[in-house]
């Protein structure tokens, strides 16, 4: 006895689902052939720029132009301005390059770079003088212009003469250290006066290397004491009331890595006189 399938059933059927499959193939094929004969079509006789006579791809077939610079040489090859329009054209142009003089300045530099680059100028080498040590070293074509010879010492030097601070400006000594052999670059007259104290107090010190440490938002930074006494692992740092106000959260931070004394100058020499206690 035959059984007829009702649609309902059909349409749940894995026959139904291969026939759906195999129709889609044949319609995507169908498209495929129709586009490509248009392809075809369209290249036999296609499109072009109404300014530059160039042939437009087939999907920018209804567009007039292959691009706004050809759109706009176009359109303004007849257009007129007057005296008044261009004053005010060359106003705004003005007052933009100036606001924006450095990113222009350093796309000028960025494309002088390269064009010298391909002409062999970086490989170059220049001897300049340290405008503070007086030392001579070389350096490539990049770095000709530098005044210093790159230590710290002579770039903070040669720094704080542009420098403004709230009591006034710095003044740095180059000062001899019997511990280290060599002179360092002490930045204040009360740098000069703890330097003088402690070698009176036949106390050795040395300029310590900076003390890494991370910021609130974990930022990696460096903080640089003024005095290291190594024969009692303390670090000394003679500061102002204003500098310990404006740096009270660094200097909280760098106690708890480094055993550290700050203050005022009287501070300072009361810390090292309890030294000798």
């Amino acid at each position: 006895m035959k059984v007829e399938m009702k649609n309902t059933d059909y349409y749940k059927s894995g026959q139904h689902k291969a026939n759906a499959q195999k129709a889609g193939k044949k319609a995507l094929a169908a498209l495929s052939r129709i586009k490509q004969k248009k392809l075809e079509d369209y290249s036999k006789n296609p499109s072009k720029c109404t300014n530059c006579d160039t042939s437009l791809d087939y999907d920018k077939r209804k567009n007039k132009f292959c691009s706004k610079s050809c759109s706009a040489s176009y359109n303004n090859r007849n257009r007129v301005r007057s005296s008044e329009t261009n004053e005010k054209i060359s106003k705004a142009l003005s007052s933009y390059y100036k606001e924006n003089y450095k990113t222009y300045k350093k796309q000028f530099n960025q494309n002088l770079k390269e064009k010298q680059f391909k002409e062999g100028a970086f490989c170059k080498v220049f001897t300049i003088t340290c405008r503070i040590c007086g030392t001579q070293h070389a350096v490539r074509f990049t770095k000709k212009d530098r005044k210093t010879c790159g230590k710290r010492a002579c770039k903070i030097h040669a720094s704080v003469g542009e420098r403004t601070y709230q009591n006034g400006s710095r003044k740095p000594v180059w000062y001899f250290n019997p511990y280290e052999a060599k002179k360092v670059l002490l930045e204040s007259s009360w740098e000069v006066e703890i330097a003088n104290y402690l070698i009176d107090k036949n106390i050795k010190w040395i300029r310590p290397k900076p003390v890494q440490w991370l910021d609130p938002k974990g930022v990696e930074r460096y903080y640089y004491p003024d005095f290291y006494l190594p024969d009692y692992n303390l670090y000394l740092d003679p500061k102002n009331p204003y500098c310990m106000s404006k740096d009270r959260k660094k200097l909280e931070i760098v106690k708890l890595k480094i055993n550290l004394k700050y203050g005022a100058i009287e501070y300072i020499k009361e810390v090292i006189n309890s030294l000798l206690l």
